[in-house]
Protein backbone atom coordinates (compact mmCIF):
# COMPACT_ATOMS: atom_id res chain seq x y z
CA UNK A 1 0.00 0.00 0.00
CA UNK A 2 1.18 3.49 -0.76
CA UNK A 3 1.30 6.41 1.99
CA UNK A 4 -2.27 6.89 3.15
CA UNK A 5 -3.87 4.97 0.98
CA UNK A 6 -7.78 4.57 2.18
CA UNK A 7 -8.18 1.17 3.10
CA UNK A 8 -11.37 -1.23 2.64
CA UNK A 9 -12.12 -4.28 4.48
CA UNK A 10 -12.36 -7.25 2.60
CA UNK A 11 -14.88 -10.07 3.80
CA UNK A 12 -13.21 -12.64 5.85
CA UNK A 13 -9.52 -11.06 5.85
CA UNK A 14 -8.09 -10.37 9.18
CA UNK A 15 -6.03 -6.71 9.68
CA UNK A 16 -3.66 -5.79 11.80
CA UNK A 17 -3.81 -1.70 12.67
CA UNK A 18 -2.48 -0.04 15.01
CA UNK A 19 -4.24 3.97 15.62
CA UNK A 20 -2.35 6.97 14.40
CA UNK A 21 -4.67 9.35 16.61
CA UNK A 22 -7.00 9.30 19.92
CA UNK A 23 -9.91 10.17 17.75
CA UNK A 24 -11.09 9.87 13.93
CA UNK A 25 -11.79 12.80 11.88
CA UNK A 26 -15.86 13.45 11.10
CA UNK A 27 -17.18 14.91 7.83
CA UNK A 28 -20.71 16.06 7.16
CA UNK A 29 -20.51 14.73 3.35
CA UNK A 30 -23.43 14.93 0.72
CA UNK A 31 -24.60 10.81 2.14
CA UNK A 32 -24.06 11.58 5.68
CA UNK A 33 -21.47 11.59 8.29
CA UNK A 34 -18.15 9.79 7.26
CA UNK A 35 -15.50 8.93 10.15
CA UNK A 36 -12.11 8.49 8.99
CA UNK A 37 -9.45 7.19 11.30
CA UNK A 38 -5.75 7.05 10.62
CA UNK A 39 -3.66 4.01 11.38
CA UNK A 40 -0.30 1.73 10.54
CA UNK A 41 -0.31 -1.66 8.96
CA UNK A 42 1.64 -4.04 10.87
CA UNK A 43 4.64 -3.16 8.42
CA UNK A 44 4.60 0.36 9.37
CA UNK A 45 2.46 1.60 5.84
CA UNK A 46 0.48 4.54 6.94
CA UNK A 47 -3.44 4.25 6.21
CA UNK A 48 -6.76 5.56 6.51
CA UNK A 49 -9.80 4.02 6.48
CA UNK A 50 -13.49 5.40 6.95
CA UNK A 51 -15.51 3.66 9.48
CA UNK A 52 -19.45 2.53 9.77
CA UNK A 53 -21.24 3.21 12.30
CA UNK A 54 -20.73 -0.59 13.55
CA UNK A 55 -16.91 -0.10 13.51
CA UNK A 56 -16.66 3.18 14.90
CA UNK A 57 -19.26 2.15 17.79
CA UNK A 58 -17.04 -0.52 18.88
CA UNK A 59 -13.53 1.23 18.53
CA UNK A 60 -15.60 4.07 21.10
CA UNK A 61 -16.58 0.69 22.94
CA UNK A 62 -13.17 -0.52 23.55
CA UNK A 63 -11.92 3.04 24.12
CA UNK A 64 -8.94 2.20 21.54
CA UNK A 65 -6.66 5.34 21.27
CA UNK A 66 -2.94 6.34 19.61
CA UNK A 67 -0.99 3.88 19.75
CA UNK A 68 -3.34 1.26 20.54
CA UNK A 69 -3.29 -2.05 18.49
CA UNK A 70 -6.17 -3.73 16.87
CA UNK A 71 -7.58 -6.53 14.84
CA UNK A 72 -10.12 -5.66 12.53
CA UNK A 73 -12.57 -8.42 10.75
CA UNK A 74 -15.09 -7.95 8.61
CA UNK A 75 -17.38 -11.18 8.44
CA UNK A 76 -21.16 -11.85 7.47
CA UNK A 77 -22.94 -14.62 9.03
CA UNK A 78 -26.20 -13.83 8.41
CA UNK A 79 -27.83 -11.27 5.66
CA UNK A 80 -25.70 -8.17 6.77
CA UNK A 81 -21.86 -7.87 7.20
CA UNK A 82 -20.48 -6.49 10.36
CA UNK A 83 -17.19 -6.01 12.48
CA UNK A 84 -15.07 -7.74 15.14
CA UNK A 85 -12.64 -5.81 16.81
CA UNK A 86 -9.91 -7.54 18.72
CA UNK A 87 -12.31 -10.37 18.70
CA UNK A 88 -15.15 -8.12 20.58
CA UNK A 89 -18.64 -7.22 18.66
CA UNK A 90 -22.34 -6.31 20.13
CA UNK A 91 -23.17 -9.17 17.38
CA UNK A 92 -21.27 -11.75 19.40
CA UNK A 93 -22.15 -13.73 22.96
CA UNK A 94 -20.14 -13.35 25.73
CA UNK A 95 -18.15 -10.22 24.22
CA UNK A 96 -18.04 -6.92 26.72
CA UNK A 97 -21.23 -5.39 25.44
CA UNK A 98 -23.16 -8.32 27.25
CA UNK A 99 -21.26 -8.37 30.07
CA UNK A 100 -21.63 -4.85 30.82
CA UNK A 101 -25.06 -5.34 30.06
CA UNK A 102 -25.54 -7.62 33.01
CA UNK A 103 -23.24 -6.51 35.17
CA UNK A 104 -25.10 -2.66 34.65
CA UNK A 105 -28.32 -4.57 35.17
CA UNK A 106 -27.06 -6.49 38.67
CA UNK A 107 -25.82 -2.58 39.73
CA UNK A 108 -29.01 -1.40 39.00
CA UNK A 109 -30.87 -4.31 40.99
CA UNK A 110 -28.64 -3.91 43.92
CA UNK A 111 -28.56 0.01 44.44
CA UNK A 112 -32.64 -0.13 44.11
CA UNK A 113 -33.07 -3.32 46.67
CA UNK A 114 -30.75 -1.86 49.44
CA UNK A 115 -32.30 -1.55 52.94
CA UNK A 116 -30.20 0.60 54.01
CA UNK A 117 -31.05 3.08 51.70
CA UNK A 118 -35.00 3.94 51.62
CA UNK A 119 -37.66 3.04 53.97
CA UNK A 120 -40.41 0.86 52.18
CA UNK A 121 -43.11 -0.29 53.55
CA UNK A 122 -44.48 -3.43 52.26
CA UNK A 123 -46.39 -2.52 48.94
CA UNK A 124 -43.01 -1.08 48.28
CA UNK A 125 -41.16 -4.40 48.62
CA UNK A 126 -43.50 -6.13 46.45
CA UNK A 127 -42.81 -3.74 43.51
CA UNK A 128 -39.60 -4.33 44.04
CA UNK A 129 -39.13 -8.27 44.04
CA UNK A 130 -41.75 -8.23 40.97
CA UNK A 131 -38.89 -6.18 39.24
CA UNK A 132 -36.32 -8.18 40.64
CA UNK A 133 -37.92 -11.23 38.74
CA UNK A 134 -38.82 -9.57 35.45
CA UNK A 135 -35.06 -8.42 34.92
CA UNK A 136 -33.87 -12.02 36.10
CA UNK A 137 -36.09 -13.47 33.32
CA UNK A 138 -34.67 -10.79 30.99
CA UNK A 139 -31.59 -11.22 31.86
CA UNK A 140 -31.56 -15.34 30.79
CA UNK A 141 -33.26 -14.21 27.93
CA UNK A 142 -30.53 -11.92 26.59
CA UNK A 143 -28.25 -14.62 27.28
CA UNK A 144 -29.66 -17.05 25.37
CA UNK A 145 -29.98 -15.24 22.41
CA UNK A 146 -33.93 -14.09 22.44
CA UNK A 147 -34.64 -10.65 21.64
CA UNK A 148 -36.32 -8.79 24.60
CA UNK A 149 -39.33 -7.83 23.49
CA UNK A 150 -39.03 -3.72 24.20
Amino acid sequence: MSQHEILKFDLNKTYNLTLSFDSPQEYDGKFGKSIMYGAKMNRGEEIRFYASKGLHEEIQLQGLKKDDELEVQKVQPGDFPYFIVNGKSKHLEGTSTDNDLNEDMAEIVKIATAPDTIQFDQAWITRIETLESVVETLAKRLNEDEKIPF
